[in-house]
């Protein structure tokens, strides 16, 4: 009778443990999962937001050069003239002498060049000549904060013949504000990025309702096609790249899957992540909301990827608890744990790391210099920023792939001329920055001329000789990261200014 009892005390006892052990592995995985789901969410936030603020700089540099032209300058103070002869001229004349421009923009992916005059009113699409005159302020947010602050704006929006990533700039001849002008992105520039980069494939896809509120409806259709996931989605139109990641097929397949089972979790109009199996592979989908710049969701950046990570957990669950004792599964959690610790690691390695130059990244600059602030030892090191001269015109002459060659071998050059002590990071495009452990000037300067000179002698691929720029910063008893960081941006600027090829201190 005790041993009955004995036993069934001990069946108790198992079931109670394995039932805990079963509801633990389950409250595991979906917390890994969600996890997983949020690192994929970042992940493709933080792809879209590199490329996005480097076609920022991109375009302020483009926008730039256009109004710098005298030229230019003149045909533009004509943008509020109540002569509709000397508009039309004017619109004439700037169609000649920038469309050369427009198309070299165009094969770069750039989507749009619009002026505007000062009311709002569309002067001049280089897109579409022929639609001019209507007012943009009530449906173009970027135009109406750009009039009314007279400074640049960025975001996204729908506009009346094509969406975009706005560039808008604030057209100020003579300290006198004419209108404004906008260079556009397009996510199908995005699209070919992302897609050279990660092996996934990419599409866009917005909301009808709000589409047809904004665009002319003779042009919707041609940049949109109805989306495969939802029927209250319109999805862009996108140039077919050399490189397949997910065939075709795959993903028409999985987006009926959407259209079946997540169709209405789109109005949400929130970021999430869902699995889906394929002919024995699985795959994840990011969906990634964008802002517009008026701070309305409308619109969502999908990535598709082969990737089986979350059925892996959910059957490393299962199996753990049909096959593990309590000692054994106890084992096994703390050997998820060391994995699940590596695969940590290694993600934070991934993130720090700029793909192209395997340097640290920006990110990766932020976390070592706040470390340093952390350990009260900011006044011992130093910072230098410095980029390539030029650089545009080797991306312009040679190619975006000869570009990112001179890139890595400038990266080699630079890392290569300073102490393994001391830390090299890409800051973003040709822009570079070094954390120094010193704060001794003469030091700084020997060291930012070492660098200078082995970027000057070095012969790089294709192009032969190349300069650089250097900006040192030293920091002072009150400064902050932002100010030292200022700083040593304002005399890189200084360096620039002054004949380039140089180190400004």
């Amino acid at each position: 009778m005790r041993t009955r009892k004995t036993i069934l005390f001990f069946i108790l006892f198992l079931i109670a443990i394995e039932t805990i052990f079963y509801l633990s592995i389950e409250h595991f995985n979906k917390v890994k999962i969600e996890k997983i789901k949020n690192s994929q969410i970042e992940k493709l936030s933080s792809e879209l937001n590199i490329i996005l603020n480097f076609n920022q700089k991109f375009a302020t540099m483009i926008v730039d050069e256009i109004l710098y032209q005298e030229k230019i300058k003149n045909l533009l103070k004509n943008l509020n003239s109540a002569n509709e002869t000397v508009k039309n001229r004017t619109r004439n004349e700037l169609l000649n002498n920038l469309y050369s421009t427009y198309n070299r923009l165009v094969q770069h992916d750039f989507r749009q060049l619009h002026f505007h005059d000062k009311y709002g009113n569309s002067f001049l699409r280089f897109h579409s000549p022929q639609n001019y005159g209507d007012n943009l302020l009530e449906v173009r947010a970027t135009v109406k904060k750009a009039n009314e602050t007279k400074k640049p704006q960025f975001g996204f929006e729908e506009g009346k013949v094509q969406n975009g990533f706005r560039n808008v700039f604030p057209i100020i001849i003579d300290n006198e504000f004419y209108g404004t002008v906008e260079l556009s992105n397009s996510f199908n520039a995005m699209h070919h990025f992302l897609h050279k980069t990660y092996p996934y494939e990419y599409k866009l896809i917005i909301s009808k309702d709000y589409v047809n509120k904004r665009a002319f409806k003779q042009i919707a259709e041609r940049y949109y096609i109805g989306s495969s996931v939802s029927d209250k989605f319109y999805e862009e139109k996108i140039k077919e790249c050399e490189i397949e990641a997910i065939d075709k097929k795959t993903v028409s397949l999985i987006d009926a899957k959407i259209k079946e089972n997540f169709s209405q979790k789109l109005d949400s109009f929130e970021a999430f992540v869902e699995d889906f199996k394929i002919k024995n592979e699985w795959y994840l989908v990011t969906f990634l909301p964008i802002f517009d710049f008026d701070q309305s969701i409308n619109t969502y950046v999908l990535s598709y990827s082969k990737n089986s990570i979350i059925n892996d957990t959910k059957q490393e669950g299962f199996s753990l608890f049909i096959t593990l004792n309590l000692i054994l599964s106890l084992l096994i959690i703390l050997y998820i744990l060391r994995v699940n610790y590596i695969q940590k690691n290694i993600f934070i390695k991934k993130a720090y790391t700029d793909t192209l130059t395997k340097l640290f990244n920006r990110s990766k600059f932020n976390v070592d210099l706040d470390k340093i602030i952390k350990e009260k030892r900011f006044c011992e090191y130093s910072v230098i920023m410095y980029d390539i001269d030029f650089f545009k015109k080797v991306n312009d002459t040679y190619g975006h792939d000869i570009g990112d060659i001179v890139l890595q071998e400038f990266s080699d050059v630079t890392k290569k001329a300073i102490r393994t002590t001391d830390l090299v990071y890409r800051w973003g495009g040709e822009e570079f920055i070094a954390i120094i452990e010193s704060n001794s000037k003469e030091n700084l300067i020997l060291v930012a001329e070492k660098m200078r000179v082995d970027v000057e002698n070095f012969n790089f691929t294709k192009i032969g000789k190349l300069t650089s720029s250097f900006g040192i910063a030293i920091p002072k008893k009150d400064d902050t990261k932002d100010s030292l960081l200022k700083r040593a941006d304002d005399n890189l600027y200084k360096a620039k200014q002054t004949g380039r090829n140089k180190v400004v201190i």
